[in-house]
């Protein structure tokens, strides 16, 4: 089998005020569409027999990342594995990235994995033939790469905030075009109608639906691409930087303090919203907000500048943040 998500479902307890917000409608309708792409994905029952080293009939290829003593595995461990394994959209170099890797785990899977004991009768070997001492390849791997070496491991794939900010364009784009085709799809209403529902559509002084929908996209792929460290202008952060920022992202237009984002942050965390990941104390927080503030990427209410310092996310500036 070959699977690039072999994780599964994640289980853990919940809170009880995350519990109430559960019982929405758009809440569950969230849960089991999880639900349904998490049961496409994979059988369980192979899984486990995949990964019981009793079981000698089943085999599993996922992706595999390993670099100075650590490594990850599945999502974690392919560019494309943001945004529910879309992220390959986004940037080209991701796809380059994991296709490399690919051809690297299918090499050492074949040299170190899919083999024979020497002792196996499937070999055949002759009496009193030389017996090698190594398990015995059932398929040879031959030489992937001109030098007829292992395949090298690729640097972890990044892309630039300008190419992030072009695919935000391009989205907006996209979605004025199908905004005005569905619009005028509608002849058997009044063009007065037609023409409140484009202006709700496209205008009201940016907070019209189809710049709701570009920001909500844009909030979600600058977050997955911070968290994992695959936006160059936000390489040299800690997790627990990363995961502030993103903090910060999912708030809005809120602005908040260092101590509300450090509550606010630490809550989502609680639920399983965010990664964990330790949390500086409010003063280094607002140490490390002060820094982004100067670099551009937040904005910082006038209220604020002669008391408690409150920070917001400016998602134009965030999206195309230059190396720090």
């Amino acid at each position: 089998m070959v699977d690039p998500f072999p994780e599964g479902a994640q289980f853990a307890a919940v809170p009880v005020p995350m519990l109430l917000r559960m019982l929405g409608l758009s809440a569950v309708a969230g849960k089991l569409l999880g639900t349904l792409v998490g049961q496409a994905r994979f059988k369980p029952a192979e899984l486990v027999q995949a990964q019981d080293p009793d079981v000698h009939s089943r085999f599993l290829i996922t992706p595999s990342r390993s670099q100075d003593g650590g490594g990850v595995s599945g999502a974690k461990a392919i560019s494309c594995g943001l945004l529910g394994g879309f992220g390959g959209f986004l940037d080209e170099s991701f796809r380059l990235h994991d296709f490399a890797l690919g051809q690297r785990n299918c090499q050492w899977f074949l040299k170190r994995h899919f083999v024979l004991d020497p002792a196996n009768p499937v070999l055949a070997l002759p009496e009193g033939a030389e017996r090698p001492v190594v398990p015995v390849p059932i398929i040879d791997p031959g030489p992937v790469d001109p030098c007829g070496g292992p395949v090298p491991l690729h640097d972890w794939a990044a892309m630039e905030g300008d190419a992030l900010a072009a695919v935000l364009k391009q989205l907006d784009r996209r979605l004025k075009r199908l905004g005005k085709v569905e619009i005028g799809k509608l002849t058997g209403t009044s063009w007065l109608l037609r023409r409140v529902l484009a202006v709700v559509w496209n205008r009201l002084g940016g907070w019209g639906l189809r710049a709701q929908v570009t920001g909500f996209a844009g909030v979600a792929m600058l977050s997955d691409l911070i968290l994992r460290d695959q936006h160059r202008g936000y390489r040299g952060l800690d997790m627990g930087q990363r995961v502030l920022l993103v903090g910060l992202l999912g708030a809005g237009g809120t602005a908040l303090s260092a101590a509300e984002l450090r509550a606010r942050v630490g809550a989502a965390q609680a639920e399983g919203a965010l990664p964990e990941a330790t949390l500086p104390d409010p003063a280094a927080i607002e140490k490390f907000l002060l820094a982004e503030w100067d670099r551009g990427i937040l904005r910082r209410s006038l209220a604020s500048l002669v008391g408690t310092a409150r920070f917001r996310a400016d998602l134009d500036r965030a999206v195309v943040a230059g190396g720090r």
